[in-house]
């Protein structure tokens, strides 16, 4: 019997044991609008408000109550969480009732809503809003502060208390030299650094390190030198030239070699200048302006030979000391006394129109009156072919210095240089299709006024997703054009396809491409021809995928593609913005991570998936990629090595070994 009852006291000490922990937790997870408001009113106390502030919280939250029947030692329930909004919409009605009038309640609504906040905060503070505007209005209120008292407190000397009103309203964003500002707001709150900071859209609070490169270093100081020539008659001069290149049929009496056909730029038809005639333009504007510069000038980056702008043309790259100077003097002096491959890239152009027979001013003798020369044919075509020897000869000295490693021959940039730490990953592609999905993150950052912002990033983003699914030229991106080359099936998948004469390699390939994109970037356009696309185009029309932002003023739809500068521009600018540490990058860049990603992490096929995916000549890509596969291959070695080391480095193998003396 009397186990029976020492029994039963142990049962009942356990269940009071339990229903005093259960209480205890369901303290721990509820609070009484009284212990609630205690903390509310002490926090309010400690940011200065005063004793009628104090007195206007205290009655809110007590009518508050009572349109509840709801007392101090009440938990608060669901009528302050999930059933917010529903419970305001009755305390209103329940107010009108007691014939409240509007400014009364609608102060009490407002003291409601902090307190609510604050409430909240307390209770699920890892829980913040995600947008900028919801949490920092948010956390103001959790401090018992309304957003006036807590500007006119800590802020009135930052900013103006429009500003604020409008960040908490979500009606602006701050820019970027406001992120200080931001940053004592965090400071005054008492909240962990960054808290609102990263709620910030990454091209707002970015703050790009400034990565010198050597070559754009050089190259910047040197634009600050100008010194090119081009003129209208230049520019005709070319033109005729690109009207010889471009057309199939060369005119009668001219010759041209097989492979010596230009191809215009089929993306952007009213273009006169195709690409090769765009390098030769370059070219050509800095040796005219060579021949224009003054002799005399201290500066030997600017020293020419002060000839006359009227009499400079085309027809002075037949004169072997002019090239010749031009080249070993004043180009080498601005490249820093040495010679490089821009050297030889200028060397071939003059030289395909110096060719005997072939050669575009070897069939044009009578230029030789633009240099106020009277020659004949046969002089003319003998002047053509000694410049051509001597500048063949200038080019086989450069390529030997080349391969022998010369002093006076350097790469005059390596593109890689800005990317190398990427391209030192083992999968490069994922850094950049991080940044991608930041840019995604971004938008939903922004809030709806800024419509123009998030349209054109939606482009940008879904530009470099395309160029890393299907790794193309740049070039094809900025002519593609929808139904023509972005094509959606019955099926709902999206296609990519060009014709063949399309590609600057179309020598290589045998087909025309036609491949279908990633499904993870099918939503992605969807989105952005249905919802960013017409933003950007306002009433206008264009065939063009990726286009600029127009006005209202009505455009030729040629006009409404992205440019050559603000497309290469775009590419540049994202990887600053989203890519830590990045100086930026050009187009070409993707190329690089994609075929290093493949071949890194597929030497036994990966030369042929990358030529596969860059649509480019299978030999191109093993000279570009054949020591990635090497050093890939030679890994399993490392890791055998690896592991060897360890075990012959294990306890048990160093209790086998003889001592030190026996082994000497």
């Amino acid at each position: 019997m009397r186990k029976i009852q020492e029994n039963s006291n142990q049962m009942k000490s356990n269940r009071e044991s339990k229903k005093t922990e259960k209480t205890r937790l369901h303290n721990d997870r509820y609070i009484t609008y009284k212990k609630a408001q205690i903390e509310y009113l002490s926090a309010a106390e400690s940011k200065g408000s005063s004793k009628q502030e104090i007195k206007n919280i205290a009655c809110a939250l007590k009518s508050w109550r009572l349109a509840f029947n709801l007392g101090e030692s009440d938990f608060i329930g669901k009528e302050l969480k999930i059933d917010f909004n529903e419970s305001l919409k009755f305390y209103i009605q329940q107010q009108i009732k007691l014939n409240k009038k509007p400014g009364t309640y609608y102060s009490r609504v407002s003291i409601i809503k902090r307190f609510k906040d604050f409430y909240t905060y307390r209770e699920e503070h890892k829980n913040l809003p995600q947008k900028f505007s919801d949490r920092l209005k948010f956390l103001i209120h959790a401090t018992g502060s309304t957003i006036k008292s807590f500007f006119y407190q800590y802020l009135r000397d930052n900013l103006s208390r429009a500003t604020l009103y409008s960040w908490c309203a979500g009606k602006n964003l701050p820019q970027h030299n406001k992120i200080p500002v931001i940053k004592l707001i965090e400071f005054v709150l008492g909240i962990p650094e960054n808290t609102l900071v990263s709620r910030l859209p990454a091209q707002i609070i970015y703050s790009p390190t400034i990565v010198e490169i050597d070559f754009r270093v050089k190259l910047t100081e040197k634009c600050n030198k100008p010194y090119g020539l081009w003129n209208e008659q230049h520019q005709q001069e070319l033109l005729d030239l690109c009207s010889y290149k471009l057309s199939i049929v060369p005119p009668l009496d001219m010759k041209r070699t097989e492979d010596g056909v230009w191809t215009k730029n089929s993306g952007d038809p009213l273009a006169e200048i195709p690409p090769s005639g765009k390098i030769l333009m370059n070219h050509l504007k800095s040796f005219y302006g060579f021949l224009l510069l003054s002799p005399d000038n201290p500066d030997p980056l600017m020293r020419g030979l002060g000839i006359k702008k009227e009499i400079i043309n085309i027809a002075q790259l037949t004169d072997k000391d002019l090239t010749e100077q031009y080249l070993t003097v004043f180009k080498k002096a601005r490249a820093d006394g040495k010679f490089n491959s821009g050297f030889i890239t200028f060397i071939n152009s003059v030289t395909c129109l110096l060719r005997k027979d072939t050669g575009y001013l070897y069939q044009k003798p009578e230029f030789s009156v633009k240099i106020n020369l009277d020659l004949t044919i046969a002089q003319w075509q003998v002047r053509c072919l000694d410049t051509r020897q001597r500048l063949l000869e200038i080019k086989k000295f450069l390529i030997a210095a080349k391969k022998k490693g010369s002093s006076e021959y350097q790469v005059a940039r390596n593109p890689q240089d800005p990317i190398r730490s990427i391209l030192e990953l083992k999968n490069p592609l994922s850094v950049t299709l991080k940044m991608t999905l930041r840019m995604l993150e971004d938008l939903e950052k922004f809030p709806a006024k800024y419509g123009q912002t998030r349209a054109i990033l939606f482009r940008d983003c879904l530009l470099l997703t395309m160029m890393q699914a299907n790794p193309l030229r740049a070039e094809m991106f900025r002519k593609m054009k929808l139904v023509k080359n972005l094509v959606k099936e019955n099926d709902g998948s999206w296609w990519l396809q060009f014709n063949r004469h399309d590609f600057k390699n179309r020598r290589f390939l045998t087909e025309d491409y036609k491949v279908k994109l990633p499904r993870e970037t099918w939503s992605l356009i969807e989105r952005y021809l249905a919802e960013f696309r017409p933003f950007l185009l306002k009433k206008n029309k264009s065939d063009f995928v990726f286009v600029k932002l127009c006005g209202s003023k009505k455009l030729d739809p040629l006009e409404t593609k992205i440019s050559g500068i603000a497309f290469y521009s775009i590419i540049a600018t994202r990887a600053k913005q989203y890519i830590d540490d990045s100086p930026g990058f050009g187009s070409h860049s993707y190329r690089h991570f994609v075929a290093s990603s493949i071949v890194k992490n597929d030497p036994a096929g990966g030369i042929e998936l990358a030529a596969r995916a860059l649509h480019d000549n299978r030999e191109t890509i093993r000279q570009a990629y054949e020591h990635l596969k090497t050093n890939e291959r030679f890994e399993p070695y490392n890791d055998f090595f690896g592991k060897t080391w360890s075990i012959t480095n294990s306890e048990e193998e160093i209790r086998n070994y003889p001592p030190a003396q026996e082994v000497l």
